[in-house]
């Protein structure tokens, strides 16, 4: 995922600098011949560490590194009910630049759980329609997308995830 802001014109990232600069997890076996510029790779065999793992002051370190005037703040799920999410959620986005939210890609999209984690830029909320616009880096099946608010809860919960407050500095 590659965030463009107004403020943000002097680095030029793609998606894989992005993931080198944090490192990717990777399954053993995995055919990484598309991935040969990346440096920061491991080979892990559980499942819920593919990926990049963010950690602590990840983000925060990485716009001071390269001069983005943004902060992060990241909310884990379990400071949540589900009856107030929706209402929350609104209010984070109301007042935030971006909203990242970590999930279980399965639990969102198929209703079960995998374990596999992903994430999506949230866009807009609507409480009355209980349906969150988010949008989806992909790879597979890029793009916007409407999901149920509950939905995604579950999903977040299910990774034991959260939301990344992104808000200028």
């Amino acid at each position: 995922m590659v965030i463009k802001n107004e403020s943000v014109t002097h680095v030029n990232l793609n998606q894989l600098q992005i993931a080198d600069h944090f490192g990717v997890n990777l399954p053993k076996g995995f055919d990484d011949s598309s991935l040969a510029l990346l440096k920061k790779v491991e080979y892990v065999d559980d499942a819920e560490k593919y990926g990049i793992i963010i950690k602590d002051e990840m983000i925060n370190q990485f716009f001071a590194e390269f001069k983005i005037n943004l902060v992060e703040k990241y909310v884990n799920i379990e400071k949540f009910s589900d009856w107030e999410f929706d209402t929350i959620l609104s209010d984070f986005i109301e007042k935030a630049e971006y909203i990242i939210c970590g999930y279980d890609y399965s639990m969102l999209y198929d209703g079960e759980k995998s374990g596999v984690g992903h994430v999506s830029l949230i866009l807009q909320n609507d409480t009355i329609n209980e349906t969150t616009t988010i949008y989806d880096p992909g790879p597979a099946s890029s793009g916007y997308k409407n999901v149920n608010t509950l939905d995604l809860y579950k999903a977040i919960k299910a990774k034991k995830d959260g939301l990344w407050i992104i808000s200028k500095s």
